[in-house]
């Protein structure tokens, strides 16, 4: 055991192998560099001017076992200030986070996924405190494929790239910023972010923003013939002619979507009207089930966001339901 502390007023300046140093010193009981981190540099020694003797607390009688204790304390105490400075530097990369520049920021956020963006600075302590949960957002991200394929999660130091904090309207630190798969990218399209800065809290914003965006591969014109796909007594052979003729005059942005409505609606005719719904629930469950890869999840995505275009109850079928509901009830 480590019977004894020493320290010493003396410069170590290895940081990456301090503490290997440190407990070597110990354990042969020589002196301990005090190591203690300043703002400009955490591994810069404070006591590095101290001329003199060194100070060392090195007897094992009861007289100085209390001092010993205290020493180790302090000494616990400095490698732990130490780790929480390093751990909240918000300039360092962060798993599931990309580091956003004026090079890249169009090319990642883009308007194809979610996106949710910190505008921070280096110096801000509210930002620093915010590093731990936003990194535990990005690893819940990065570790979930279904919502890594959807969805965006990043940063940029807007104190050193000025250009975008201007460009989106930021006027403090840090701003969270949210983009809407399919908007525009600019300072009307992002929605700021007001909640809780937690990591649970941003999750549960995202998953409602995703929610809401369940149709994310549905095309407007292609759904109105799904509705008439499924409408009772419909000619689905005519039908689906009708739906391969629009697809092939959608734009090409959503023209891999519009197949997707041709495909179901084949199969369907092939398995009868329940694969919307088996077809579904089986999309969903592997999905789910995380065993899948991210550019498989993407297919799946998009594929159940069109079958919910066949299993969506229609908008004027529900007011009427509704309606027939309020004669009854009278």
């Amino acid at each position: 055991p480590l019977a004894h502390v020493w320290l010493q007023a003396t410069v170590y300046r290895g940081s990456s192998t301090w503490t290997q140093h440190a407990l070597q010193q110990l354990r042969s009981q020589q002196p301990l560099p005090l190591w203690v981190p300043t703002a400009t540099n955490p591994f810069f020694c404070l006591t590095e001017n101290v001329k003199g003797p060194a100070n060392r607390i090195h007897s094992p009688t009861n007289s100085h076992r209390g001092t010993t204790m205290k020493t180790a304390a302090v000494f616990a105490l400095l490698c732990l200030f130490v780790s929480v400075v390093l751990a909240d530097d918000p300039t360092v990369s962060l798993p599931g986070v990309h580091d956003l520049t004026p090079d890249n920021f169009d090319s990642i956020v883009n308007g194809a996924k979610h996106a949710l963006v910190e505008f921070y600075a280096p110096w801000c302590g509210h930002c620093k405190r915010m590093t731990g949960e936003y990194k535990a957002l990005g690893e819940m991200i990065k570790g979930d494929a279904k919502l890594s394929s959807r969805v965006v999660i990043a940063k940029v130091d807007a104190d050193a790239h000025r250009s975008l904090g201007e460009r989106f309207g930021v006027r403090g630190f840090p701003t969270i910023k949210y983009f809407a798969r399919g908007k525009p990218v600019n300072a009307d399209g992002a929605q700021p972010y007001e909640g809780a800065r937690t990591s649970d809290k941003f999750l549960e914003f995202i998953k409602a923003k995703l929610d809401e965006d369940k149709g994310f591969a549905r095309v407007e014109e292609m759904d109105k013939i799904a509705a008439k796909f499924v409408a009772a007594g419909a000619d689905k052979a005519s039908v689906l002619k009708e739906a391969e003729k629009a697809a092939g005059k959608v734009a090409k942005d959503v023209k891999d979507n519009a197949k997707l409505y041709v495909t179901v609606m084949k199969k369907a005719i092939e398995k009868g009207d329940e694969y919307f719904t088996t077809e579904l629930a089986r999309l969903e469950r592997m999905i789910g089930g995380g065993s899948v890869s991210a550019s498989k999840v993407d297919e799946m995505s998009r594929k159940s966001s069109v079958l919910s275009a066949f299993t969506d109850k229609p908008e004027a079928a529900k007011s009427e339901k509704d309606d027939d509901d309020d004669v009854d009830e009278e």
